[in-house]
């Protein structure tokens, strides 16, 4: 016995619920701040507040060092979001409050094999910003601790690509800068022969 059913009646249904979670989505609003904190937690326990001077002292690494206009617990679920889409959930992604970092970690991966990786999130300087109201910008540092770094790269080049894409930024470390400059400089005046 097949049970008949109203196409009308299911297609209304369907708008109806539609409708209503529409209206909840603009009764929460949907302002700016909304779009950056998107997670229950923001984790800004996890931001290390330094100096300009004392941040330019770390070594910098174009392809793991990036800025950030959103809280950490953005970069948190966007993590989260990838290992269980894209990597079948073989990512411990663990959060340690205490010293200020999170930790990615795979254990005898076929692909990957032992991966230690530390994300540290520091507090950068914008006063050099004209609006007061701007939204705060944090460096991130993607450290690997343990494994081959190779496969680091690879792998956190599959995670720009695919989730934390719109979430970095180039960073606006001074030696880029200075690099950039010149060669600004070099380009408009050329060297008469």
């Amino acid at each position: 016995m097949q049970k008949s059913f109203s196409m009308k009646l299911t297609r209304q249904d369907i708008l109806e619920r539609l409708q209503q979670k529409r209206s909840e989505n603009s009764t929460t609003g949907s302002s700016g701040e909304e779009k950056v904190k998107r997670g229950e937690e923001d984790l800004l326990e996890l931001v290390r507040q330094t100096s300009a001077a004392a941040l330019n002292t770390f070594k910098f690494n174009d392809m793991t060092d990036f800025d950030i206009e959103c809280e950490p617990g953005l970069v948190w679920e966007q993590l989260s979001e990838y290992n269980v889409d894209c990597f079948d959930s073989r990512l411990n992604i663990e959060t340690n409050l205490e010293k200020k970092y999170l930790r990615l970690t795979t254990q005898q991966d076929e692909e990957y094999g032992d991966l230690d990786v530390k994300v540290k999130f520091f507090a950068l300087d914008n006063a050099d910003e004209e609006d007061e109201e701007s939204i705060p910008r944090y460096r991130v540092k993607f450290i690997k601790k343990r494994g081959d770094l190779q496969l680091w790269y690879n792998l956190f080049n599959e995670i720009r690509e695919t989730t934390l894409e719109d979430t970095l930024l180039q960073a606006k470390h001074p030696e880029i800068k200075q690099k950039m400059e010149h060669l600004d400089t070099a380009e408009e005046s050329p060297e008469e022969v």
